[in-house]
């Protein structure tokens, strides 16, 4: 029964675009005027045009012109009369003023829509108030007093197109993925033509590999591959990189003395359940701090638990997979490998003296492997430093790693039949190329080592409990797989936006962290101790005029005496020699406050210690680090941070642009045809 309540309602309405919808109900009703749809309208319509002239009436300044609700200079207008000479007048210029100053491009759209929401239930509260608690939108009282102006404006944003597009775009990246794969398989087999191997016979061993598997049976010639598995204390291959640090729940049992509850407690580290992505990530080169020094710090009160269900492991796996190059290293390679002009050797025939059925789980090693002999003894030669060979894929060429018996066999066969190498079977030619690099087995095993070296201590001792603030300048030069131009430092970003807003402001909030990382304890320290060797220097000079004064009386009976030239200098002084009360008053206001930046000082270097205690960044050995060192390393995470945010606004934003220059020309098109 509120008129503010129905103009509020209706308002919505036809915001919503309700009047469109009316004229199409209109348009289709079969009965037009007369049917009871045509009546439900037309009363929607009588009883605005009655609440409306009643808001006129109330709303009434004197002017001959009714009021116009559909034209904002009109209602300005109005507004302006109805305000003339009271208080509230300044308000309203100052309310003019500020909304002159807001941006009125697509991007602050937002905004405008946040003050309009705001008034409206501003309104309904003051024109509502005394008739019903409940009358105003029941959601707005539950909206506190503090304004986050950033996470409404978020809330607010509408991003349904822009969200069509990143899904356009991650399927055209899934599908230049795919064809960056088949292009790599093309590559592969142009190598291995242009190796002599025969396409015949590559397709008849492959026909084989859906029905085979790829353990070999045969005893492996090397004592490293006993059997088809590598020794017990081998990880499980899909291991991720270290986690992140355990709840405050099973921390705060575990203090710095060794006990049994500590021993208990490191044990069930190990149990925790962690997810497991479903590839091998790339590692994050961060410092571990000892379970020992958790106590106390930052890392006692994190809640993994909660923190790994905000985290899309999926998506991790798909940004942070290693074992394959990034997608410019993959199309430059494949470029690099179209353009070789070498011209194809002829179809010759092979010769193959390894025993049948290790040949053929050979083969199918290589077809999964999907690289060319001469690129995989690059890669071994090279100790795989772009990480081209997934941990798995050695592991099982451990298991086909030639025996001298093997070479003998391939040597012999080449010599009798003068042929060359390039004249082998697909895996005779393998296991000859790797025969030919020095200590091939043992590169293997050191390299297999090297790659599972984190994922091994991951296993062998308890989870990570935290690592050292210092790794923070780590995080960018993690790359995406997927994006090169992204890192891991892009991808936390978009997680605190989506799940963790606040941190959003956390620059804005560490503002001082900056100013504290210009601050260098040894160069404060060397001022503290130059103003303090002033001051005494100062005390010094005055108690030698304070004795010269107390022995000038006696000094002046002794003309003649050896400390007559001090006599007169005494004398020289006269009336005005102000030294000795103006040095004594500003010792005791300066021996006061030097007392209180001693105490300050004491004060902050106690501070910083439990600060850098806090964080873990307190070196048992070394003590407390720099204040600037310490800081700094916070800045810089944070100004990475913002770049990275502000890099990804920009992408949007260049997004937007194209989407809008699309449709322009969309528009502009379908104009010119009709």
């Amino acid at each position: 029964h509120s008129l503010e309540f129905r103009l509020h309602l209706r308002h919505e309405f036809l915001m919503l675009g309700i009047l469109q919808v009316v004229e199409r109900l209109r348009s289709s009703s079969p009965e037009g005027d007369g049917s009871a749809l045509g009546d439900h309208l037309d009363l929607f319509e009588m009883m605005r045009q009655e609440d409306e002239q009643e808001m006129r009436s109330l709303s009434d300044s004197g002017s001959a012109s009714p009021i116009d609700f559909e034209s904002p200079s009109g209602m300005a207008e109005v507004l302006t009369q109805r305000l003339d000479n009271t208080l509230a007048l300044p308000h309203l210029v100052s309310l003019f003023q500020h909304l002159l100053m807001v941006p009125t491009d697509e991007r602050h759209l937002p905004l405008w829509r946040l003050f309009d929401l705001v008034l409206q239930q501003l309104t309904l509260q003051s024109a509502m108030g005394g008739l019903a608690p409940h009358g105003a939108d029941p959601q707005f009282g539950q909206i506190p007093l503090r304004l986050d102006m950033d996470d409404l404006l978020a809330r607010l944003n509408t991003q349904q197109d822009c969200e069509r597009l990143e899904r356009k775009l991650r399927e055209t990246e899934r599908e230049l993925e795919g064809e960056r794969r088949r292009l790599m398989e093309l590559e592969n087999r142009l190598s291995d033509l242009q190796d002599g191997v025969s396409l015949a016979s590559f397709s008849r061993v492959s026909e084989h590999s859906a029905s085979s598997s790829p353990s070999d049976p045969c005893h492996s010639p090397t004592p490293f591959c006993r059997s088809s598995a590598l020794p017990p204390i081998r990880p499980p291959k899909n291991l991720a990189p270290p986690p992140p640090p355990p709840s405050a729940l099973q921390l705060r049992s575990f203090g710095a003395i060794p006990s049994s509850s500590s021993a208990a407690f490191s044990s069930s580290l190990s149990m925790k359940i962690v997810p497991k992505p479903k590839c091998t990530l790339k590692t994050l080169n961060w410092k571990q701090i000892p379970a020992d020094q958790i106590q106390g710090t930052i890392w006692e009160n994190i809640e993994d638990d909660r923190l790994y269900k905000q985290i899309d492991m999926e998506e991790i796996c798909e940004q942070f997979v290693a074992g394959r190059g990034t997608g410019d290293e993959i199309a430059a390679e494949g470029l690099g490998t179209m353009q070789r002009s070498r011209p194809l050797l002829r179809q010759l025939e092979q010769i193959s003296v390894v025993e049948p059925r290790r040949a053929q789980n050979c083969t199918i090693m290589l077809s999964r492997l999907k690289l060319s002999h001469r690129e995989i003894r690059q890669i071994v030669l090279a100790m795989d430093e772009r990480a081209k060979l997934p941990r798995d894929m050695i592991e099982q060429m451990l298991k086909f790693v030639p025996s001298k018996n093997e070479l003998q066999l391939i040597r012999e066969a080449l010599s009798q039949q003068r042929k060359s190498a390039s004249s082998l079977a697909l895996a005779d030619r393998f296991l000859w190329e790797m025969g030919q690099i020095p200590r091939y087995d043992q590169r293997l095993k050191c390299l297999h080592t090297i790659r599972s070296f984190n994922e091994c201590l991951g296993v062998l001792r308890p989870a990570l409990n935290g690592f050292s603030v210092f790794s923070l300048d780590e995080i960018p030069t993690v790359r995406s797989s997927s994006r090169p131009e992204r890192n891991l430092m892009h991808f936390l970003v978009e997680l605190a936006e989506q799940k963790f807003p606040e941190l959003l402001r956390l620059k804005r909030e560490l503002g001082a962290v900056s100013e504290a990382a210009k601050v260098n304890r040894n160069e404060l320290e060397a001022e503290l101790h130059q103003l303090q060797r002033s001051i005494r220097e100062l005390a010094a000079e005055l108690n030698v005029h304070e004795r010269v004064i107390d022995k000038g009386t006696d000094q002046m009976t002794t003309a003649d005496s050896p400390n007559s030239e001090r006599t007169s200098q005494q004398q020289n002084r006269g009336g005005g020699d102000r030294f000795i009360p103006v040095v004594r008053a500003f010792l005791e206001t300066a021996t006061r406050e030097m007392d209180e930046l001693r105490a300050e000082h004491r004060a902050m270097a106690e501070k910083f210690s439990e600060c850098a205690r806090f964080f873990a960044a307190t070196d048992p050995k070394k003590g407390d680090p720099s204040p600037d060192a310490f800081f700094c390393t916070f800045s810089r995470c944070l100004n990475t941070f913002a770049e990275c945010y502000g890099a990804i606004w920009a992408e949007r934003e260049e997004l937007e642009r194209t989407k809008r220059q699309t449709l322009a020309r969309t528009v502009n098109s379908r104009k010119g045809l009709s």
